[in-house]
């Protein structure tokens, strides 16, 4: 039986998948190239001054690491939909779509996932309107409380740690620690809504089926539930889950629908195909930025090797 807990932010294990390794993980290989270069014996450099220099070029490093990574776009995604079976978190690369397992979250029926910049949390809903916390490098759930009486419908999504969910015919606020649903606006009934997300404005978007023809990007005003239709995507697919997310470091809105992944143009709703991630029924996906406190970190170790050269 598992019981309800806070939400709780998460520390990087030393084990993560491929695609979510922080920036100073990412430039340790650089740091014996560095020192080949300023190697102070090698090359008859004054001792003191080659160590300053090691330090200072380590720190450019790590900054120019930690920077490139930034402008990385780490996924996350949930899979494959079902109401017995537990969901898979999988990482997948944005810029080729292929997937690669993370591990079981022992729970089902999950509709949509949603990082919370908030509190660097994972978040996770179902059909049955249970809230959980996820933890991205384990895929470990942890049931934050379940609402008993709301059907959930599909899609999540967070502004400035309020999360937003829909059931049929409503869009709602979900409570982050009651997973209590609150209607703030009434929702075409005709369309199936099956992800949700915000983009850097505070703009709600909404990806949702009709009862027939292509599937379609909408806006949808947070206050009232009105929803402005910028256009279809171009298929009609037969999956009745789909993740979306934007990241803002990029500025990309990205889709997976089916086994694909896409990006939507927001002025058109157009989707360009990634490539194949060969994961059916995923019905979540979330951006997990790049850690920023890795550059703070390299740009203190070089005023550091700087004020010591003086």
């Amino acid at each position: 039986m598992q019981t309800a807990r806070t939400p709780r932010q998460f520390t990087s294990p030393s084990r993560k998948p491929s695609h979510i390794l922080t920036a100073s993980a990412r430039f340790q290989g650089t740091s014996h190239a560095c020192r080949a270069i300023v190697a102070p014996h090698a090359r008859g450099i004054d001792y003191q001054k080659g160590i300053h220099m090691t330090r200072f070029a380590l720190a450019a490093a790590a900054i120019a690491a930690a920077a490139s990574h930034a402008a990385a776009t780490d996924l996350v995604g949930i899979a494959s939909f079902s109401a017995v079976d537990a969901g898979i978190l999988y990482s997948i690369d944005a810029a080729t779509g292929n997937a690669t397992e993370i591990g079981s979250t022992g729970v089902a029926g999950i509709v949509g996932i949603e990082w919370d910049d908030t509190t660097n949390t994972l978040f996770a809903y179902t059909t049955n309107s249970s809230l959980y916390t996820i933890n991205p490098f384990t895929a470990d759930a942890t049931l934050v409380a379940t609402a008993f009486g709301v059907t959930a419908e599909g899609g999540l999504a967070s502004l400035d740690g309020v999360l937003f969910g829909t059931r049929t015919g409503e869009l709602g606020q979900i409570d982050t620690s009651t997973a209590a649903f609150s209607s703030v606006g009434v929702l075409d009934v005709t369309l199936d809504y099956s992800a949700l997300t915000f983009d850097p404005t505070g703009t709600l978007w909404g990806y949702a089926a009709p009862i027939t023809g292509d599937h379609e990007l909408y806006t949808i005003d947070t206050a009232t539930g009105d929803e402005t239709l910028v256009g279809t995507v171009g298929f009609d697919s037969p999956s009745p889950v789909a993740g979306m997310d934007f990241a803002a470091e990029s500025a990309s809105l990205f889709l997976s629908d089916g086994t694909d992944l896409y990006t939507l143009d927001t002025s058109t709703a157009a989707a360009t195909l990634i490539g194949r991630h060969g994961v059916a029924g995923l019905s979540g996906l979330a951006v997990i930025p790049a850690p920023a406190s890795s550059i703070a970190l390299a740009a203190i170790g070089i005023a550091t090797a700087t004020r010591r050269r003086r």
